[in-house]
Parts: C-alpha cells; sequence; structure tokens
C-alpha cells in the first residue's frame, strides 16, 4: 500500500487536474466560439456585400430596361402617329373619291335627264305635228266625202305609222 503522503499527493494533482479542466475546456470553447462568431460575421459580411452588389446590379440593369423601354414607347408613339397620319389621309383620299364619283354619277344623271327631256320635247312636238296631220287628213275626208269606214282604215294605218316611230324612237 502507498504511503499516506503519496495518496495525498496523487490526490491533490488529480483535484488540481479536474480543477482546471473546467477553465481549460472553457477556455477552448470560447475559443471556438469566438472562431465560429468571427467567422460568421465574416460570412455575414460576405453575404451582405453580396446582396449589396447584387441589388446595385439589378438596379443598373432595372435603370437600363427602363431606358430602352422608354425609347420603345416613343419609337412606338411616333409610329401611331405616322399610322394615324396615313389612316387619315386615306380616308380623305376615299371620301374624296366618293365625292368625286357622286358628283360624276349626279352629272351624269343631270345629263341623261336633260338629253330624255329633249328627246321627249321632240317626240311630243313631232306627236303634236302628227295630230295637226291627222285633223287635217279628218277635215280633208269629211270635205271629200269618203266614208266613215274608209276614214277609219285610213286613221288606223296613220296610227299604227305612229305607233312604229315612237318605238323606234324609244329604242
Amino acid at each position: 500500500m502507498p504511503s499516506p503522503d503519496i495518496v495525498q499527493s496523487v490526490s491533490d494533482t488529480n483535484l488540481k487536474v479536474i480543477g482546471d479542466v473546467p477553465a481549460w475546456t472553457t477556455s477552448l470553447l470560447q475559443q471556438f466560439t469566438a472562431q465560429s462568431s468571427g467567422q460568421a460575421m465574416e460570412n455575414a459580411v460576405i453575404s451582405n456585400n453580396i446582396t449589396n452588389t447584387i441589388a446595385t446590379t439589378s438596379a443598373g440593369i432595372l435603370v437600363n430596361q427602363m431606358q430602352v423601354m422608354a425609347s420603345q414607347m416613343n419609337n412606338l408613339i411616333a409610329e401611331m402617329g405616322t399610322n394615324k397620319a396615313m389612316l387619315t389621309n386615306t380616308i380623305g383620299l376615299g371620301q374624296s373619291a366618293l365625292n368625286d364619283a357622286i358628283s360624276l354619277g349626279q352629272s351624269g344623271l343631270n345629263s341623261t335627264i336633260l338629253a330624255n327631256k329633249n328627246t321627249l320635247a321632240g317626240v311630243e312636238g313631232d306627236a303634236m305635228a302628227l295630230l295637226g296631220m291627222i285633223a287635217s287628213f279628218i277635215a280633208a275626208v269629211e270635205e271629200v266625202g269618203i266614208g266613215a269606214d274608209a276614214a277609219v282604215g285610213i286613221v288606223v294605218t296613220i296610227a299604227e305609222v305612229v305607233i312604229q316611230f315612237l318605238k323606234t324612237l324609244s329604242g
């Protein structure tokens, strides 16, 4: 058996080592924690820098995209103005052509009506002349004393000639 002094000395040493273990463990844990916290903070800074870079790049891209869109909108508005002018011009030309066609049609209709009036006036004059001739013929028949049947036959013949003449004029 070991001497009590040796046992006491070993016990004291063990207690000292055991007593130092929590301090050593705590310091080791604190060192790990400090390194982890530092690493985490460094990672947070890097992450924040990346986020800021992405935000700045995105904002720049957005500004460029907005400038492109504004330019495209200006081009679209100009093109719409050109299209409106062309459409207005086309409508104006169509309206002018329609007015010209209506005017030409009205002029042609007026000319036809005038020509028909002149033709009708001529036919009316010819018919009046024929009626005058028939009246003279009837007077002559009465004066000569031709029979009524013969006079009617002559009048029918003259009427047929007049009808044929009118048909020829009309067409």
